[in-house]
């Protein structure tokens, strides 16, 4: 039996005295406060669970402080301590910090700064009157470093305290007396020489903490500034990254939480690393996922394989197809019982040899924005990849394509193997960096000279070498140059068309023979918000049978859909990507703007989502294409709704498209919507819609579909598109309140989808500020048994079918003998 188990990942940023952006959230006090949609939230102590009792509503947040105890938290002209709504100041803050462990407002008035602190309340403790300009503040640890154009001063509780103005732009000050000033660390009367790269922090009086990072390694130097002795601390981390942020969590125990560059943040006392997080998993450019290779259960299915290259989706249409198929499926029963004798025999984990085999335990990995990899095993749930690309912070990720590794490798034998690149430019250095990803580890496999930043990128096959699918990446860059990893002399005289948009004008370009060609060009009156290319998987399903007819949907992969607003109406317009010709246009009105919209095209349905201000709902506008012709002839329609997509009728040369659309109302909110996606598109593709309060709906899409009748008793004429098949038209979808992710709200504004190799189920990834993995079935009963299915009926069946198989080869056999003896 296969277990369903959920996955999350709890992801938060440790930072301190300040307001981070990172996507659509910002943090305060050690992540412990979330601000998203106007709300900031608080987490418990093991930043696990939103308090949802706490929460502040503004408009804004300027800055943020947090002092382990109180959260103060600066709002245009207004000062509020979260979780005390009574204590509200009117006091527009220049500087937030602490002093002696309690939060510090500095504020600027008439050519005085002026301190206050929290008591029970927010009191004005001194000002100080500065003569110069361009003042800066800079958080010590529990003071603050105080600087114009002129002087300098560390502040207190009590006073300012005047430094040496030269000392305080050349040196790093941790406190007054702790300070960094060219190789030396100077603590009172001491000092120290540092090797460079060191992060410091004050323990107590006389002793401090040199934290460093090298390759791989994590070292702390406790400095005793009277003995002039030290003690080194070494543990093993995950990263190569330097420190970036350190904080000092216990004196007495010495836990020291670190943070570094690439955001792997660990927590250490003097013996071990006590808890470690990958906090980089906030920012993530790209998911993607690979089955693990399972070596005991090689055997190939000749039936499937004869599938494809018949190109053939119902089994019993052929003889030859049925004759496999009892033969593998014998084949597949005793290489099953086989496979379990030596699970039993070597007491292995049979969960997990199945959904290995099934394709539901997979290796998922995450590029994060601080160019690192890390990967996790989905049924084990534990990290097994973990590393970072050698690249300094201007490289920017431009894409990532598996290809096949012919051209790479110049390997001539028949084994083509598939491997994953990335692509990152640097716009500072003018550098386009390019790194191989094969058998568990990344190295570079190129660095280039590049002047301009890319607009496209594809895979694509040019015919050279073994193998059959995608073989180099073709990347365009704004000038409209070319460039192809690996190099290549030609692009075979094979078209290749795409198209750009800039503003309100979207151009149409060909590549013919490795040069660009403009072939065509729309501008369009008002502002262009959305483009979507027509998507769908390999060999889709034209055909539709319904009732006693089969209708054809009309899929172009050449057409892309376009949103534009004048901030009145939303436009809907499908462009077709080889001539540039307007082939709809339609558009909604009474639109908020200011709330998500989304945009998705798939085989031949386009859903629109969007907020209807006058409804006051969400509604989903779904426009579907179609061939005119319909088939009433019984072997037409049994050929067409098996055959693929390339037998079907060419809509081109015979007749103009239909298109039909509606509007449905969604008594949800809709932030995101996608549309799921299996191994062979055999079962149905339903919508996946996540909500404002991070939860998912899958929507089920013959619901959604602008074919249903607009009455009960309606009746459906033979050439008519409507379908007498699906329930009558309702405006408001009815929907359950049965979530992927149950009753729990995650905070992600992304999600990506991948096939298994159970037609019926797919993995899911949502991300954002968590992480959630879990199993999406759409088709629930398309490959899975019930529970009361039947065993017993099944082997007596297989066993018959071989017995009358063994059978009748006897008797087949038996009657050739006699033909030749009478011959």
């Amino acid at each position: 039996m296969v277990k369903f188990q959920d996955q999350v990942i709890k992801i938060i940023i440790i930072l301190a005295g300040e307001v981070i952006d990172r996507l659509d959230y910002q943090y305060c006090g050690f992540g412990r406060f979330v601000y998203i949609n106007e709300v900031l939230m608080m987490y418990d102590k093991q930043y696990q669970h939103r308090i949802l009792d706490d929460a502040l509503k503004l408009e804004k947040i300027d800055g943020c402080i947090y002092d382990g105890n109180d959260l103060v938290v600066s709002s245009g002209d207004q000062i509020y301590k979260f979780g005390d709504k009574s204590n509200q100041k009117e006091l527009k803050a220049i500087f937030l910090g602490i002093i002696n462990e309690r939060v510090a407002v500095l504020a600027q008035s008439e050519g005085l700064v002026c301190l206050y602190q929290y008591d029970d309340t927010l009191k004005d403790h001194y000002c100080l009157k500065l003569e110069g300009s361009n003042i800066t503040f800079e958080q010590l640890n529990n003071q603050i470093l105080l600087r114009d154009d002129k002087f300098a001063y560390i502040l207190t509780s009590t006073s300012a305290e005047e430094i040496d103005y030269k000392l305080a732009k050349e040196a790093q000050f941790i406190d007054s007396k702790f300070y960094v000033h060219g190789k030396q660390v100077h603590v009172g009367h001491y000092f120290k020489s540092l090797q460079g790269g060191e992060y410091l922090l004050r323990l107590n009086s006389k002793n401090i903490l040199l934290i460093r990072s090298f390759q791989r390694s994590l070292e702390i130097e406790i400095y005793d500034t009277e003995s002039s002795k030290s003690v080194k601390l070494n543990y093993q981390v995950e990263t190569n990254g330097k420190v970036l942020k350190a904080f000092l969590i216990d004196v007495q125990k010495v836990q020291i939480l670190i943070q570094f560059d690439d955001l792997y943040t660990v927590l250490v006392d003097k013996s071990s690393i006590l808890w470690k997080n990958e906090q980089s998993l906030i920012d993530i450019n790209l998911v993607f996922f690979e089955q693990f290779q399972n070596e005991e259960r090689t055997h190939k299915n000749s039936y499937y394989e004869n599938l494809d290259q018949k190109s053939q989706l119902n089994p019993f249409i052929l003889i030859e197809n049925i004759i496999l198929r009892l033969k593998n499926e014998v084949t597949d029963l005793f290489d099953g019982l086989q496979h379990q004798f030596r699970l039993w025999t070597q007491n292995l984990n049979q969960d997990q040899e199945i959904e290995t085999i099934y394709g539901l335990r997979q290796k998922v990995f995450y590029l994060t924005k601080s160019h690192v990899l890390i990967g996790f095993d989905t049924y084990e749930k534990n990290k097994i990849f973990r590393q970072n690309f050698d690249l300094d912070k201007s490289y920017e990720f431009v894409a990532s394509h598996l290809i096949e590794s012919n051209l790479i490798q110049k390997d001539d034998g028949p084994q083509v193997q598939e491997v994953r690149l990335f692509f990152f430019y640097s716009k500072e250095k003018q550098r386009l960096g390019i790194f191989l990803f094969d058998d568990n580890s990344i190295f570079q496999i190129s660095s280039q000279q590049q002047k301009s930043q890319f607009i496209l990128n594809f895979p694509y096959r040019i015919e050279e070498g073994p193998g059959s699918k995608d073989n180099i990446v073709i990347l365009i860059d704004e000038n409209l140059d070319i460039v192809t990893y690996p190099k290549v002399s030609n692009l075979n005289s094979k078209e290749i068309i795409f198209y750009h948009h800039l503003d309100r004008t979207i151009n149409g370009y060909k590549i013919i023979d490795g040069l660009i060609f403009k072939v065509w060009s729309l501008n369009f009156p008002d502002q262009i918000i959305m483009i979507r290319s027509s998507k769908s998987q390999d060999n889709p399903r034209v055909a539709i049978w319904d009732d006693r007819k089969v209708i054809f949907k009309l899929i172009d992969h050449s057409n892309f859909a376009v949103l534009t607003t004048d901030l009145d109406k939303l436009y809907l317009f499908i462009v077709n990507g080889l001539t540039g010709k307007i082939i709809f246009q339609a558009y909604q009105q009474e639109i908020d703007f200011e709330k998500n919209i989304n945009l998705v095209y798939d085989e031949h349905q386009i859903f629109v989502s969007y907020y209807n201000k006058v409804n006051l709902i969400y509604e989903i506008w779904v426009v579907e294409i179609y061939h005119p012709k319909i088939e009433f002839s019984v072997f037409k329609m049994w050929e067409y709704y098996y055959n693929k997509a390339d037998n079907q009728p060419n809509y081109y040369k015979e007749a103009e498209p239909f298109f039909l659309q509606q509007v449905y109302g969604f008594p949800y909110s809709i932030q995101k919507m996608r549309v799921s996606k299996t191994l062979r598109s055999l079962t149905k593709k339903n919508l996946l819609i996540l909500t404002n309060k991070g939860q998912l709906y899958s929507q089920d899409r013959n619901m959604v579909s602008s074919r249903r009748r607009e009455r009960v008793d309606q009746v459906i004429l033979d050439y008519n598109l409507q379908s007498a098949e699906l329930p009558p038209y309702q405006y408001i979808l009815f929907v359950n309140s049965h979530f992927i992710t149950h009753s729990i709200q995650y905070e992600g504004d992304n999600y990506y989808i991948e096939p298994t190799n159970l037609e019926s189920t797919s993995l899911f990834v949502l991300y954002g500020l968590d992480v959630y993995l879990t199993r999406i079935s759409p088709d629930k009963q398309y490959d899975m048994l019930q529970k009361d299915f039947s065993y017993i009926t099944l082997i007596f069946t297989i066993v018959t079918i071989t017995v009358a198989s063994l059978y009748m080869k006897t008797k087949l056999s038996e009657t050739k003998q006699l033909q030749q003896f009478y011959h």
